[in-house]
C-alpha cells in the first residue's frame, strides 16, 4: 500500500519582479476586497492564536501531570512558544497599517505610479513592509490621509485648512495649516478625544512641544512644554510669540511691529516701518512704548582722561587729564607750570570743541521747537501732549546753553579779565610759597581746574543725542 499524502498545499508567494509600474493599473477595487477577505480571515487567526496561547500556558509544564518529561524540556517548550508569541502583535499592526493603507487609496481612487511601488516594490517581509524610498507603509499611509484629509478639512481661525485623521496608534491627528499651507498647530488626541501633546510653530519657524498627562478620569494632571528654534536647538526661554502655557498668541500687526522694531531708535527704518502701519497699530505700538525710547540711546557727549596723540580734540569729549600730586613731585618749578599749563590747555581746548557742537545743536533745536505748531502729527496730539514735548524739547535746549555758558565763563583768560578757573591754570603763575602771586601749589591749581571739569558732568548727561531726541518725538507719534 503506497504512502498516503495531503492533498493540500500552500506556497508562500514571491515578492513579483515582474510588475510593470508604468502600465500596470492599481486595481483598488479587487485589492481592497480582498484585504477585506484577509481582514476577516486574520481575526480568525488572531483570535485562534488568543486561544491557543492560553492553552499552551494553561496546560504546559503547569503539574507534573502537564509535564513534558525530560531535563527541562516543558520550560524550554513554553519559553520557545512565548518568545514568538510576542511577534503576533506586531505583524497584526504592520497588516493593519498596510491594509488600512488600501482602503484609503481606494476611497481616494489614486491609481499613481507612487502608490503601486510604494505597496509592490521593495517590499521585504510582514515585520517592516518597507515601502519604495525608504518609506514604511505606515508612513506612506500617513502621507495619504493628510491629503484625504485635506479633501474634507475646514477652515480654521488662521484662514487654512484643518487636517483630521487617525494614526496607527488610534490617535485623531489634527493639524492646522494657514492660508500659505504652513501648519501651524498640531494636536494628537487619544481615543477618548483629549488631546495629550501638542506642537505650535511660530512664524520664525519655532516650536513648543507641549505634552500632557492626564488622570483615569482625563483631568490634566501636568505638562511640559519644550522651546525649539527653526533648527532644533533647544532654546532657554519662550520667544515672544507662544504664550506662558506654550501656545501661539495671536499677534497683531502692532505687537509684530514691537517685536521686530522695538522702542523708537530715531533711525529712518523705524519711522518708515511705522508709518506704514494702520492708525489703530499706531496707536497701539505708542500705546505700549508710552513715551518710551530705545534704552540704547542717550548722550553722545562725556568727559575723558585720554589726551588724542594727534593733538585733535572730537567735539564730544572734553578731555580732562587725570594727575595726582606724586607727578609734581621731584620737578623744578619751571617743570611743574609746564605740566599744570599743557593739561589745563588739553581740557580748555577739548571743551571749545564741545561747545561748538552744543551751540549748533541748540540752535537746531530751538527752530524745531518753533516749526513743530505747524507740523500736523504734533497739532493732531492732547494739550497736554504738546506741553510734554515743549517742556522737553526747551530742557534739551537749556541744558547745551547751560554747559556752553559754563564753558565760556571756567575757560576765559588773558590780560586785563578775571580768568575762569580753568583758564587761569594755563598761565604762568608760580606758588605763593615761592615769592610770587598765586593761591597755593600748582597741582592744587590744576585740581581746581580738573573738579569744575568734572562739575559738567552732571549737565553733559542730561543731553539727549540729536537721534534719541528724534526718537523721543517719534515716541509721541510725530514726525518730519
Amino acid at each position: 500500500m503506497g504512502t498516503k499524502t495531503n492533498s493540500f498545499s500552500y506556497e508562500i508567494p514571491k515578492q513579483r519582479s515582474d510588475i510593470i509600474t508604468d502600465t500596470e493599473l492599481f486595481n483598488s477595487e479587487n485589492l481592497q476586497a480582498a484585504s477585506s477577505r484577509l481582514d476577516e480571515i486574520f481575526e480568525e487567526f488572531a483570535n485562534t492564536l488568543m486561544e491557543l496561547n492560553e492553552l499552551v500556558n494553561e496546560s504546559v509544564n503547569v503539574s507534573p501531570e502537564s509535564c513534558v518529561f525530560g531535563g527541562g524540556y516543558g520550560a524550554q517548550l513554553l519559553d520557545m512558544w512565548n518568545q514568538n508569541t510576542s511577534t503576533f502583535s506586531d505583524f497584526k499592526s504592520n497588516f493593519n497599517a498596510w491594509s488600512q493603507a488600501i482602503t484609503v487609496i481606494a476611497n481616494r481612487n489614486l491609481n499613481t505610479d507612487a502608490i503601486v511601488k510604494a505597496i509592490y516594490n521593495n517590499r521585504t517581509t510582514g515585520a517592516d513592509l518597507m515601502g519604495s524610498g525608504n518609506k514604511t507603509i505606515s508612513q506612506i499611509r500617513e502621507e495619504i490621509m493628510e491629503q484625504d484629509a485635506i479633501v474634507s478639512g475646514t477652515t480654521n481661525s488662521r484662514n487654512g485648512e484643518t487636517l483630521n485623521y487617525y494614526d496607527d496608534n488610534g490617535n485623531l491627528i489634527m493639524k492646522f495649516k494657514d492660508e500659505n499651507g504652513n501648519v501651524w498647530m498640531e494636536h494628537v488626541k487619544d481615543e477618548n478625544g483629549r488631546v495629550i501633546s501638542t506642537i505650535c510653530t511660530d512664524e520664525n519657524g519655532n516650536t513648543s512641544e507641549i505634552t500632557i498627562k492626564r488622570d483615569s478620569t482625563g483631568k490634566e494632571t501636568g505638562r511640559t512644554v519644550v522651546y525649539k528654534d527653526k533648527d532644533g536647538n533647544i532654546l532657554d526661554s519662550a520667544p515672544d510669540s507662544f504664550s506662558d502655557r506654550g501656545y501661539l498668541q495671536n499677534v497683531s500687526a502692532a505687537q509684530k511691529f514691537l517685536n521686530e522694531h522695538g522702542a523708537p531708535d530715531g533711525s529712518l527704518e523705524w519711522q518708515e516701518a511705522f508709518q506704514s502701519l494702520s492708525n489703530e497699530d499706531q496707536a497701539a505700538v505708542l500705546a505700549a512704548n508710552n513715551g518710551k525710547v530705545n534704552d540704547d540711546l542717550g548722550t553722545n557727549y562725556g568727559l575723558t582722561s585720554d589726551v588724542p596723540t594727534n593733538g585733535e580734540y572730537d567735539g564730544r569729549n572734553i578731555v580732562v587729564p587725570e594727575l595726582s600730586e606724586s607727578d609734581f613731585d621731584g620737578l623744578s618749578n619751571e617743570e611743574q607750570v609746564s605740566l599744570k599749563n599743557s593739561n589745563a590747555q588739553s581740557i580748555v581746548d577739548s571743551a571749545y570743541a564741545v561747545q561748538t557742537n552744543i551751540d549748533g545743536e541748540a540752535a537746531a533745536l530751538t527752530t524745531l521747537k518753533t516749526n513743530l505748531e505747524s507740523n500736523e502729527s504734533y497739532k493732531a496730539l492732547s494739550a497736554e501732549k504738546q506741553t510734554e514735548i515743549q517742556n522737553y524739547l526747551q530742557g534739551q535746549i537749556d541744558s547745551r546753553t547751560t554747559l556752553s555758558s559754563n564753558i565760556t565763563e571756567e575757560c576765559k583768560s588773558g590780560a586785563w579779565t578775571v580768568d575762569g578757573t580753568i583758564g587761569d591754570a594755563t598761565t604762568y603763575v608760580y606758588a605763593v610759597e615761592d615769592g610770587f602771586l598765586g593761591s597755593g601749589s600748582h597741582f592744587q591749581d590744576y585740581n581746581e581746574a580738573v573738579q569744575t571739569a568734572k562739575s559738567w558732568n552732571e549737565t553733559i548727561n542730561s543731553m539727549d543725542d540729536l537721534n534719541k531726541t528724534t526718537a523721543v518725538l517719534n515716541s509721541y507719534g510725530v514726525f518730519f
